[in-house]
């Protein structure tokens, strides 16, 4: 539980543009997870572990747009996910492809974005389909590039 509060705090400090409050949150976060500990957790934590960490570090980095921290923890973790976690791995993917923009791979993030879509068909989740309407706005001035023109196209239909 720890480990989440200091997940979430690094949000925080990333989402204020502080990055080496950040970056101390997110250490914390990860040496928390690491500590040896018999004390009983609540159920509901179940799923905060390092990928947890690991993503939310991509994250925190994506929101300061220090990508090349960003990239590497994103797709580091997502290799992990299955995608069974359809839900999750559309969310956290998104936050892959919005970095892949903001470093210029446009048909790169264009691509990551089609798997968003992908994961996203058929989900009760709001989440995910914002982060795609976001990505697919940001694309919207790319569109002279077959694969965002396609990947528009593709939206537009479904």
């Amino acid at each position: 539980m720890r480990a989440l509060l200091w997940d979430r705090l690094a949000w925080q400090y990333a989402t204020s543009g502080n990055a080496s409050a950040a970056d101390r949150a997110l250490a914390s976060a990860e040496e928390t997870i690491r500590e040896q500990s018999d004390r009983p957790e609540p159920d509901w934590v179940y799923w905060v572990d390092l990928d947890e960490i690991a993503i939310m570090t991509g994250r925190c980095w994506a929101e300061l747009h220090r990508l090349l921290r960003a990239i590497p923890a994103l797709e580091s973790a997502l290799s992990r996910y299955d995608d069974t976690r359809a839900r999750d791995k559309a969310l956290y993917l998104s936050w892959l492809a919005s970095a892949y923009l903001d470093a210029g791979e446009v048909e790169y993030s264009a691509a990551i974005t089609g798997k968003v879509l992908d994961l996203s068909q058929g989900l009760a989740s709001a989440r995910p389909a914002g982060r795609s309407r976001i990505l697919l706005h940001r694309l919207q001035q790319h569109r002279q590039l077959t694969p965002v023109a396609e990947l528009l196209e593709r939206s537009a239909a479904s």
